[in-house]
């Protein structure tokens, strides 16, 4: 079997991680991996990908009506060179030209839902229709890799999907001993004694940053050797580097950038955030908890998914006084803390274990 993978550009985050971790279990049970690259620019991934044994191939696409139509056109002609039997598809604005091209060549269509996609009311009827065609007409399955995923997917579309959870890597995300965390720490030139609050994300409007700056300036002096990392890049960089110095958090914050070794920053951790106004899975935050790392989050879609069975994280409203609150009140409560990362660290390894969620997504959408 032949999987066609469709990606924006290929970069060093959630979905792309997951295909390049699952790649050796695809090919172990026979499947020829493809990955096909629709924007501009290719992305900070790419090596990784072919590394892997992914065959790249590259049709950039801009959001026009006549750029859709010479897409479809080349799509078709890529799938029925390469023999695809699979086409799955990661970018939402293109699911339903990938679904008639694969349907055009008679393969299988698998679209990947990773977030609560809403519309303007002028385009919902057609949102809507999309997705009544592609599962209906052209029988193309619907992906969702979240529980908050499905529920919106099915109240607000009215569309009918999948579970199939994201996983996390077990080889690259677990608990440190008390001897990492201090080498780590001596690393980083972090003091064995600062209570360190770690967030990862991209500089955006999503990621809400702003929150978190506002409430460690709330904090800073009630907490001694506060210190907040902040790994990623982005838009806003500028902007909340400028925001961290009006609001005297300049000693307080280290602006981290993009890493690849993300667990040293998680082992030194005290505590991870997350103040998203919505996400698909934070992929992030199962990282963390699978470190054992205890975790505040908001109360959003994408964040709750890891209470829904049980208080296995802090869970607040969208709200800046309510999340210093909530960060000051674990750290003078070292007990609180350790019951969450328990409670988190047993929830991601018995429900984002790669093993299981690879087998289940072959299971369900490659066969």
């Amino acid at each position: 079997m032949r999987i066609l993978y469709i990606f924006n550009s290929l970069n060093f985050s959630g979905a792309e991680l997951m295909y390049v971790q699952a790649s050796e279990t695809l090919k172990t049970r026979g499947y020829t991996l493809f990955a096909l690259i629709t924007a501009e620019d290719d992305g900070n991934y790419r090596q990784q990908f072919e590394a892997h044994g992914f065959d790249i191939a590259k049709i950039p696409c801009k959001p026009s009506i006549s750029k859709r139509i010479v897409f479809y056109s080349k799509l078709k002609r890529l799938i029925k060179d390469k023999q695809i039997d699979i086409v799955h598809v990661q970018r939402s604005d293109l699911f339903f030209v990938a679904a008639c091209a694969a349907k055009a060549c008679h393969a299988k269509c698998v679209y990947s839902v990773n977030n609560t996609f809403t519309s303007h009311w002028y385009s919902y009827a057609w949102h809507f229709i999309k997705r009544l065609l592609a599962r209906r007409i052209l029988n193309c399955k619907f992906h969702c890799g979240s529980d908050t995923v499905y529920q919106h997917e099915a109240s607000y579309y009215h569309n009918k999907g999948i579970v199939s959870y994201w996983w996390y890597d077990e080889k690259d995300y677990y608990p440190a001993t008390a001897e990492e965390r201090d080498a780590a720490r001596k690393e980083l030139s972090i003091d064995n004694n600062s209570f360190v609050i770690t967030t990862a994300g991209s500089c955006g409007y999503q990621k809400h940053h702003e929150d978190i700056f506002e409430a460690l300036s709330i904090i800073k002096n009630d907490i001694p050797n506060l210190l907040f990392l902040h790994l990623g890049t982005g838009a806003l960089e500028n902007k909340e580097r400028e925001m961290c110095e009006n609001l005297g958090l300049t000693s307080n914050v280290r602006f981290c950038g993009n890493q690849k070794d993300f667990r040293k920053y998680l082992i030194v951790s005290d505590l991870y955030v997350m103040t998203s106004r919505f996400e698909g899975l934070s992929n992030a935050t199962i990282d963390a908890l699978a470190c054992k790392i205890p975790a505040v989050l908001y109360n959003v879609t994408g964040l709750r998914d890891y209470n829904i069975s049980g208080e296995n994280t802090e869970l607040i409203d969208e709200d800046p006084l309510l999340l210093a609150n909530s960060i000051k009140r674990l750290y003078e409560d070292h007990s609180r803390r350790q019951q969450l990362a328990e409670s988190g660290y047993n929830l991601v390894t018995h429900k984002y274990g790669s093993k299981y969620c690879i087998d289940n997504l072959i299971n369900t959408f490659y066969k």
